[in-house]
């Protein structure tokens, strides 16, 4: 990944890479575990392949500068334009998901899934929190998000940037 130079492109890739992760990557990880936990083979490398290309999408914005829009149609019969040569786990990634779309079935999934699950770890890594991106689905996922919030708004506004949180929001500390 190329090292961005400029704090403020910086903050913003962070922000809406995040968001991307929290908001689309967790639910599509989600759900792609759910179909195979339902044996929904076609669904499963559905989203198996739209994970790919989200993890693909956050990891690239900054060599890129260009974040893909949502996911369509569009991009699922490949991984999308990106080159695989070069980065052996994305290259692997993309060959086992291409295995499980041509004979969708448990062991092809779950082959796709193992090599998934930790190239999606690394996307998260990436993002550079000292700690592990709350479950935006689970039930301590509210409160590890206020953190997260909190954690990305103090370094916006000491970077000059406004506040994302609304100031009826923050609690005022009594003297």
């Amino acid at each position: 990944m190329k090292r961005i130079q400029d704090v403020n492109d910086w903050a913003v890739w962070r922000c809406h890479a995040t968001f991307r992760f929290l908001y689309y990557l967790q639910s599509i990880m989600d759900d792609t575990a759910g179909a195979a936990k339902a044996g929904q083979w076609d669904v499963a490398v559905h989203t198996l392949r739209e994970a790919v290309l989200l993890a693909v999408s956050i990891r690239r914005m900054p060599d890129s500068c260009d974040v893909i829009p949502d996911v369509t149609e569009g991009f699922k019969g490949h991984l999308g334009s990106y080159d695989t040569q070069g980065d052996v786990g994305l290259e692997a990634l993309s060959q086992s998901v291409n295995r499980a779309v041509r004979a969708p079935c448990k062991a092809l999934v779950e082959e796709a899934m193992s090599l998934l699950q930790p190239y999606v770890r690394e996307t998260e890594l990436m993002l550079g929190y000292g700690h592990e991106i709350p479950e935006l689905r689970s039930a301590k996922g509210t409160s590890m998000l206020l953190r997260l919030l909190r954690e990305t708004d103090q370094f916006s506004q000491s970077q000059g940037l406004p506040s994302v949180i609304p100031a009826t929001w923050v609690t005022k500390e009594k003297p």
